[in-house]
């Protein structure tokens, strides 16, 4: 059972492994200036359809960051938090998947110690504090594949796992692309070459 104790210290861990200090450092480099000035022309002129650099239109990249920038800068205001928000937001996404996945495929203490020990990862660290798409795609992409096990493990998949493996599939798209139908689909193929259950690709 988990004690008083534990959860405090998960949550601790959740709060300052994701979201602590997002706006200590500026936003540097070329890409973190360019994509949260994408996000703020969004928020200033209401305009969430064509990204625009400098009043040109700018399609790089999917729009799913600076949709989830434009609106945090509304509620934070124009900050360096502000711009790195949705990536935080996106690596609790990819803590949650994994805890929901150890769970759901393990034990209580492994769920335990993938809370405790997602929010430590440098990885995640690190790109939660970049106002790009990287975690955004991350996090959604690890949504996906741990419902994505989910549906190929059980007998009967349940209706809300298939609606959400289709809602993240989707999003990972909107956050970069096409690369994420060609992980996710990879995945399920390798699955099944190495279990030789076709049924999976079903």
């Amino acid at each position: 059972p988990l004690s008083l104790w534990l959860m405090t210290i998960i949550l601790i861990t959740t709060a300052v492994g994701y979201f602590g200090h997002l706006g200590t450092l500026g936003l540097t480099g070329p890409d973190e200036p360019r994509y949260a000035s994408i996000a703020r022309n969004m928020s200033e002129t209401g305009d969430w359809v064509t990204p625009k650099l400098n009043g040109q239109p700018w399609f790089e990249k999917p729009a799913l960051y600076y949709w989830g920038a434009a609106a945090s800068f509304r509620v934070f205001g124009e900050n360096d938090y502000a711009a790195r928000f949705p990536s935080g937001l996106a690596a609790f996404l990819a803590g949650l998947a994994m805890a929901w996945a150890a769970w759901r495929f393990y034990s209580a203490a492994t769920t335990v110690l993938a809370a405790l020990l997602m929010p430590t990862t440098l990885g995640l660290i690190a790109f939660s504090r970049a106002a790009t798409p990287d975690m955004l795609f991350a996090g959604t992409i690890a949504a996906a594949m741990a419902l994505g096990a989910e549906l190929l493990v059980a007998e009967k998949p349940r209706d809300l796992h298939r609606l959400g493996f289709g809602i993240f599939l989707g999003l990972a798209v909107l956050a970069k692309g096409p690369a994420a139908i060609a992980l996710t689909f990879g995945s399920v193929a390798l699955w099944t070459i190495l279990t030789r259950d076709r049924k999976s690709v079903v």
